[in-house]
């Protein structure tokens, strides 16, 4: 059985933060998360976490990490039995006092490979004659041996070393982590700018590894594409956007907006200054201009709603118009209730859609009214108090 022990104090012992720095994140990618992912990758089956009493954050994000793990507080004036951790005598053990974001697990498993017949071993960079702070021990030998806190040394040192010809960069400051992210910035853009992606300005754009883009898509100044966002063909996203584990169609044009947890179809165009927030839906060839929020609402093909409005827990049908100043009241301090706008319908300016509410096929609700029932297809929704003006009330008010 393959494991791994994660010193995780040791980890962050040089890194200065009030926080682990296996739960800092690399773009946009928590450390734990990709150290799992090499761990996984390389065969191991079960983790075991030594960490510090005040790793409680750490703690927190095992829970997201879906292998077989232990977690274990070991204050730092406490040595460390192995014999505690039940290895078997056969057990293949990788044993992390450092983290090295690029080692990859196939190269991991190539060095249990080299190992399998020694008792320890160490991957050292040969360049600089350095441990990468990743070891190997059989079972038997670790399982009799007390690691102490305090001078790690003692166990590490008389390991057989295994030397790599590549350099890795091991994260231990500040300085090593910012290092880190950009070279991984770098290797992710222009693994998008060799598949055909259009990227103005590196400097200023952060893409997450696990962002996929289209051929002939471009990426201005400015963008930040995150999480598991994919992106279509020929698309056009210009500067100060965010998008956050979101899908975009084809030939979209997201003008500096943000969206997050939402999708996008094809020939949409959004912003500037829109927010889609999670589980929204904007469907082909809908237009969502200037200060549109939208908040799980399921926006209709060909729809429009061009500026200053706000639809939260909706249903738009085809060809819509929602007019400036609209907004579904769909929230009554306790419950979210939904509003549903059909096909053709049209949302006349600054009116109040107070849900639950339906507003039928091709009706039309005048500007400035507030609806608070069902409106029937093809009619003339219209709800204003009648205006009165009062003569020289501004001169009476003055003599006051």
């Amino acid at each position: 059985m393959k494991e791994a022990i994660i010193l995780a104090s040791q980890i962050t012992k040089d890194f200065v933060s009030n926080r682990s720095l296996l739960v800092h994140e690399l773009l946009d990618r928590p450390i734990l998360n990709i150290l799992v992912d090499q761990l996984k990758d390389a065969g191991v089956e079960k983790i075991i976490f030594l960490a510090s009493e005040s790793d409680g954050d750490l703690e927190k994000a095992m829970d997201l990490v879906d292998i077989d793990f232990i977690y274990q507080e070991v204050p730092a004036t406490k040595d460390i039995s192995f014999s505690s951790y039940d290895l078997e005598d056969d057990a293949e053990v990788l044993v992390f006092d450092s983290f090295c974001p690029f080692i990859g697990g196939e190269l991991l498993k190539d060095f249990l490979q080299k190992t399998k017949d020694m008792e320890a071993g160490a991957l050292r960079d040969k360049n600089s004659n350095s441990d990468l702070g990743i070891y190997y021990f059989k079972g038997s030998y670790l399982k009799d041996k007390t690691l102490e806190s305090s001078n790690l040394n003692n166990l590490f040192d008389q390991v057989q070393t295994i030397d790599l010809d590549q350099n890795f960069l091991v994260i231990k400051t500040r300085r090593d982590f910012y290092k880190a992210q950009e070279l991984l910035k770098t290797r992710i853009l222009e693994r998008l700018v060799d598949s055909g992606v259009n990227i103005i300005d590196f400097n200023s754009t952060v893409i997450g590894p696990q962002v996929q883009i289209g051929i002939d898509t471009t990426i201005y100044p400015g963008a930040r594409i995150l999480g598991q966002t994919k992106i279509g063909a020929f698309c056009i996203i210009e500067g100060d956007t965010s998008i956050i584990n979101s899908t975009i169609g084809d030939d979209c044009h997201i003008k500096a907006s943000y969206i997050c947890d939402s999708e996008v179809h094809d020939e949409v165009t959004i912003g500037p200054f829109a927010q889609l927030r999670p589980k929204s839906i904007v469907r082909s060839g809908a237009h969502i201009g200037n200060f549109v929020e939208l908040k799980k609402t399921d926006f209709g093909e060909g729809s429009k709603a061009g500026h200053l409005a706000y639809l939260g827990d909706s249903i738009i049908g085809k060809d819509v118009n929602i007019s400036c100043g609209v907004i579904t009241a769909n929230y009554d301090g306790k419950n979210k209730h939904q509003t549903i706008v059909e096909d053709k319908a049209f949302i006349g300016s600054n009116a109040n859609l107070i849900a639950p509410v339906k507003v039928a096929e091709a009706a039309f609700v005048a500007a400035g009214s507030t609806i608070t029932e069902d409106v029937e297809k093809e009619a003339l929704a219209i709800e204003r108090t009648k205006q009165v003006n009062i003569k020289d009330w501004v001169k009476r008010k003055k003599l006051k």
